[in-house]
């Protein structure tokens, strides 16, 4: 799992972008998850209707930083600069 701050200006598959057999197992198997894009690809509208498709807020966001999802304070160098929240 990987917590991007991202601008989003192409690169979101729209509905009915890819084919069906890909579909199901990308709908079975995927939890996308969206929090604070921005650009004009940002608007969710329009994006794939996945069980696993969520925009997600600051506080839901929070289990991916990398202090609490792999304990960051331990595992990345003290010499190596990070932010440790949001």
């Amino acid at each position: 799992m990987t917590r991007i701050d991202l601008w989003q200006h192409s690169g979101c598959y729209q509905v009915g972008a890819l084919d069906s057999h890909v579909m199901v197992v990308v709908m079975r198997t995927v939890e996308y998850l969206e929090y604070t894009n921005r650009g004009p690809k940002a608007n969710t509208s329009r994006r794939v209707k996945w069980d696993g498709f969520h925009v997600i807020t600051a506080i839901e966001s929070d289990r991916f930083i990398v202090d609490h999802f792999v304990d960051g304070s331990m595992l990345v160098p003290f010499d190596l600069s990070y932010t440790h929240g949001l």
